[in-house]
Parts: C-alpha cells; sequence; structure tokens
C-alpha cells in the first residue's frame, strides 16, 4: 500500500497508520470476477499476526477476523482498517486481515461486485486456514459503514461458514424513511444505495442460518442513520429468534469512528468483548513454573504469607 495512496484517501491519519501498523504481509485473494471469470485488478489481504504466532501447528491455530472498510462502495482504502486489526492481533491473539475490495471510483464496480470480494476473501481465509495458522471453524466477517454491510452479507452466507459478524455503523442494512435524502446530504450516489440493498437481506432467504453479530453504532450518526441498524437488528430477531443481533447504540459517536480516538476506544472495548464472549480471542498459555524445593528452612516464610 503506498503512502500517496493512503493520504489521498484518509489525509494524515492514513500515512499515520501505515507507518505506525505495518501488516506482517500481504497476500493476493483474487483476480476475476466470481460470475463472469473475466480478469480484474489484484485484490490484496493484509495480513496482521500476533507476535507468538507459532507457524502452522494446528494446535496453534487462531481465530480470525476479515474486515472490510467504509467509503460507500465508492471508494477506501484498507489501510482505514490497520489500526483495528494490528490491536486485535497484538491484544487479542486473532490473526487479522485487512481486506480490498473493488470500488465504484476505482473499478466502476456496483455494491453486488462488492458483496462479491467481501465474500471471496471469507473464503480465501477459512480454504487456506492452515497456511495462515488460522482456526477455520472462528473467522469472523467484520466492517465499518459500507464495509459493516458487506460484513453481514458475508456472514450470512450459509455457504462461507462465517462464525461472527461485526458490523460497525454499517450503512444501508435496511431503508427507512428519507433514505435517498441521507444519501445526497452525505455526498453518496443515492442510485447505488437500493442496489445494495438487494444484497443486504440474505435472511430472506431459507438457508441462511444464524451467526453472532455485534451492531455497534452511534444514535448521532449524520450518514447512515442509526434507524437503519436498529430496523436491521430487530429483522434479524424477527428472522433468527432473540439475542442473535447484539444492537450497543453509543451516546455520542458519529460515523467517523477510526479519526477519534476516545470513540476508537470505546468501540475497541465493545469489539473485544463480543469477540471474547463468543471464545474468539487467544490467550497466551502462562511460562512454566519452575518447581522449587518442596519444604521452607525452619523460620522462613514464603512471601505470600508476609503480605
Amino acid at each position: 500500500m503506498a503512502a500517496a495512496e493512503a493520504e489521498a484517501q484518509l489525509g494524515e491519519w492514513g500515512v499515520r497508520w501505515l507507518q505506525e501498523y505495518p501488516p506482517s504481509r500481504t497476500l493476493t485473494f483474487k483476480s476475476e470476477d466470481t460470475a463472469t471469470k473475466q480478469p480484474h485488478r489484484d485484490l490484496a489481504l493484509d495480513v496482521f499476526e500476533p507476535a507468538d504466532l507459532q507457524g502452522d501447528d494446528s494446535s496453534s491455530r487462531r481465530p480470525a477476523i476479515v474486515t472490510l472498510f467504509g467509503g460507500g462502495w465508492r471508494t477506501g482504502t484498507r489501510v482505514q482498517m490497520y489500526q483495528l486489526c494490528h490491536r486485535l492481533a497484538n491484544e487479542h491473539g486473532l490473526v487479522a486481515f485487512a481486506c480490498d475490495y473493488r470500488v465504484l471510483d476505482r473499478d466502476g464496480a456496483t455494491p453486488s461486485h462488492c458483496v462479491q470480494d467481501a465474500r471471496a476473501a471469507v473464503r480465501f481465509v477459512r480454504a487456506h486456514a492452515a497456511s495462515l495458522s488460522v482456526d477455520p471453524e472462528r473467522v469472523v466477517a467484520a466492517g465499518s459503514s459500507a464495509g459493516g454491510h458487506l460484513a453481514v452479507c458475508a456472514a450470512l452466507d450459509p455457504t462461507l461458514g462465517a462464525s461472527l459478524c461485526v458490523a460497525i455503523a454499517p450503512a444501508a442494512l435496511s431503508v427507512p424513511e428519507g433514505l435517498e435524502s441521507m444519501a445526497n446530504d452525505a455526498g453518496l450516489d443515492s442510485t447505488t444505495i437500493p442496489a445494495a440493498m438487494v444484497e443486504s437481506e440474505p435472511w430472506t432467504d431459507e438457508s441462511a442460518e444464524p451467526v453472532p453479530m455485534l451492531l455497534w453504532h452511534g444514535r448521532p450518526d449524520p450518514v447512515a442513520p442509526f434507524a437503519m441498524t436498529a430496523g436491521f437488528a430487530r429483522k434479524i430477531d424477527d428472522r433468527f429468534g432473540q439475542g442473535i443481533a447484539t444492537l450497543v447504540a453509543h451516546p455520542t459517536a458519529t460515523h467517523f469512528i477510526f479519526s477519534d480516538a476516545q470513540i476508537f476506544e470505546a468501540m475497541f472495548a465493545s469489539v473485544a468483548s463480543f469477540l471474547q464472549t463468543h471464545g474468539h480471542t487467544h490467550t497466551p498459555k502462562p511460562n512454566p513454573i519452575e518447581e522449587g524445593p518442596s519444604e521452607l528452612p525452619e523460620g522462613r516464610l514464603p512471601p505470600f504469607a508476609r503480605w
């Protein structure tokens, strides 16, 4: 990922994230359209590995999270997700992936293409789990804004086997009144949002399976109204039963969560707690304690006895 591209997309934040959170390596996961088989530009996964990862030993397989950036299906860069990936890898032991996908401005892509690429990324990680030191039964689909919409589409596809979903300030998960006006105010192409909606309703398919999901959204979000996510949570409950969707409503968060340190920390704490609750974090095993003498010399107390 070039610094110029990161700066163009995210300003000084992009350059900072690129410098402070470099990935362990980069892989190509897709280079042709799934439906037409026509070639397109190589799509990359930036890999963030925990420092204590033990190679491809099956006993050390880690949970994984595939993250998808936001940008209204029109623009964006995976650098947006670097800080989240870096911290989940280094603080909670996941193998984290920042995923590229085709967008309108760069590739002439529709939201359907974006969904196709997001699903391909999850499929790639599970198919290559052994070489990536990943537990294929613990692969999370996650994203922010339009990436949150893509994560939901991937998670609810029963052919992929994603185990959890995390959607941060997701866009276009259900249609509220005034959606077109909201899109215009945000500078988005309102014609792409209805197209995206067709892709975001897989719960109407009888083959869809429930996947626990965290929906994290600020109530005053001016770009993707909170009402969309709340409505989606109700649809998930109606379709799959109570408890599948966990909705976290932050009282002050706007849409730009990754560039606000305080809001980011609140979001990160919720994500980490959700992953831990569902067994998708890794706690390093403590170092073996060397056994000392079974008896202490007369008159000596062990240190803890003096506390």
